[in-house]
């Protein structure tokens, strides 16, 4: 990602994310042919190759008023959720008619629809022509204290979510004796509370400052998991549910903040540094939340809330030393 970012700095975007979508496509249809798990290998590796994928948040950043960034990447990015409240059901429904071989080449063939859906989008080139000099931008990023103390505090942040958020079906199983039907079920109502809960805080961060639109976020969030863990209100389950889909939009609403205090003409680098270095959270997370689900299947999801609640005070400190160095200069 770190240098797809910088190509996104210097190629039509559009084409980027053509390109990055049809790389995707491939896996479903690899998958449909595989006759063991080692054949899912070359899929996966296309699927994850993520080159090309700051393209996107970086067309995003692009194309947004200034007035209205956090809106437009919650807005935007809530497509992922509109699609996911109906296809785990419709998936569920196809495979009790369909082979699942069938089900991954009907994905394939979303895919492909998707690619030709983002080739109406408008050309976006970069703002201006530049010398390839990945070790000059890369230094004019770190010097950015703003910037790189932002990226640097999404990293706990990230790691902290994503402790439970993998585990969530294998707690509605476990803990909850679910059914996979079930399980599919609250799948489409966390889908739904992303698409709800981004439309709201959204609007709350272009209005209220996008600071307080995260904190609103990790409460939500903090919510919906301490009831996730306390199975003797299994009835506020989809409620729960609900609300810890904010969660998903609190990594849409960073991504505005690192477009308020980044250089136009270095965006795609800095989204290529900053994707990649949640991505250590991403990767780290799920580690330490599955030795905590050894323990008690509740413990990641009480753990992240706890952690949640200490990164907004942190999150409150950073935004208040960033105003006042503003207000100074």
């Amino acid at each position: 990602m770190i240098f797809g970012g910088f190509i996104a700095d210097r190629y039509d975007r559009r084409k980027l994310a053509i390109l990055y979508w049809m790389q995707t496509a491939s896996a479903p249809l690899i998958y449909s042919f595989a006759t063991s798990w080692q054949h899912l290998i070359p899929g996966a590796i296309l699927y994850n190759v993520a080159l090309l994928s700051p393209a996107i948040d970086v067309y995003i950043a692009a194309a947004a008023p200034k007035e209205r960034v956090a809106r437009a990447f919650a807005f935007t990015q809530a497509g992922y959720s509109l699609g996911m409240l109906f296809s785990p059901l419709l998936g569920a429904y196809l495979l009790a008619v369909i082979d699942m071989r069938w089900l991954l080449r009907i994905a394939f063939v979303f895919y492909l629809i998707s690619a030709v859906t983002i080739s109406f989008i408008s050309p976006q080139l970069p703002e201006k022509a530049q010398k390839w000099s990945v070790a000059s931008d890369f230094a004019a990023i770190v010097k950015n204290r703003k910037l790189m103390s932002w990226i640097l505090l999404c990293i706990p942040i990230t790691f902290a979510s994503a402790m439970s958020m993998p585990l969530l079906s294998p707690l509605l199983e476990d803990v909850y004796h679910l059914q996979r039907p079930v399980i599919l079920a609250l799948t489409s109502l966390l889908s739904a509370g992303q698409l709800a809960l981004a439309a709201f805080l959204g609007w709350f961060g272009d209005r209220y400052g996008i600071t307080w639109a995260l904190i609103t976020g990790f409460g939500l969030t903090v919510i919906g998991m301490i009831a996730l863990g306390l199975a003797a209100l299994s009835l506020l389950l989809p409620l729960a549910v609900f609300l810890i889909g904010a969660r998903q939009v609190t990594y849409w609403l960073s991504s505005s903040v690192v477009t308020k205090y980044s250089l136009a003409s270095l965006r795609g680098a800095i989204f290529g540094l900053y994707m990649f270095m949640i991505g250590i959270g991403e990767i780290a997370g799920p580690y330490a939340g599955s030795i905590l689900y050894e323990v008690a299947p509740t413990q990641p999801f009480l753990w992240t809330s706890l952690s949640l609640i200490i990164l907004s005070f942190l999150v409150v400190a950073w935004s208040s030393l960033i105003s006042k160095e503003e207000q100074k200069s």
